[in-house]
């Protein structure tokens, strides 16, 4: 398989990032607007990842398929962990009670 460089898979990338953000935003019901910075976050993933690409084991689509499908699970981790933090529990009456 012909080597590809970064600048020739970007444009595919960027694209396929667009893709999933929208249809991840959607689904979700999340704020329109954060479609851009999801979209942003994937592509940056990918760039950070590019690296570790195999032509021999993937095609580019794929590989950044699979690694964007993993990053959106993290986000949903995220939000959802974000959701379950502990709220401060009331202080308890620290007086005695009468009986």
């Amino acid at each position: 398989m012909a080597d590809v460089t970064l600048d020739q898979a970007l444009p595919v990338i960027q694209n396929l990032a667009e893709r999933k953000a929208g249809a991840f935003v959607r689904r979700r019901r999340l704020a329109i607007d954060e479609c851009e910075d999801v979209q942003s976050h994937l592509v940056l993933t990918f760039i950070a990842r590019w690296p570790k690409f195999d032509g021999e084991k993937a095609s580019v689509q794929t590989f950044a398929s699979r690694l964007m499908d993993k990053e959106l699970t993290s986000i949903l981790r995220y939000r959802f962990a974000q959701g379950r933090q502990p709220r401060e529990l009331p202080v308890p009456y620290s007086g005695r009670l009468r009986h």
